[in-house]
């Protein structure tokens, strides 16, 4: 039920904003928006569905890591 007014709420944003970035013809605007729109929907749904959604964190620790333990063992 949850998604039918998630993506109810989306159709409403869609129909709201659409119309206007047509009249103003910016394709790379459009691009942007709609590439987040589809993210942030799809978050959201992996959210009501109660998966497991990664923690961008997470993904920072791990790149960053390896450079802090380096750097520990430089001066300790």
């Amino acid at each position: 039920m949850w998604i039918i007014g998630l993506l109810a709420v989306v159709a409403f944003i869609v129909a709201y904003y659409l119309p206007k970035m047509l009249k103003q013809g910016d394709k790379r605007e459009m691009v942007v928006f709609f590439s987040l729109l589809i993210v942030g929907t799809g978050l959201s749904i992996a959210v009501i569905l109660e998966w497991r959604v990664p923690n961008p964190m997470d993904w920072i620790t791990v790149m960053i890591q390896p450079f802090s333990q380096w750097l520990f063992e430089m001066l300790g």
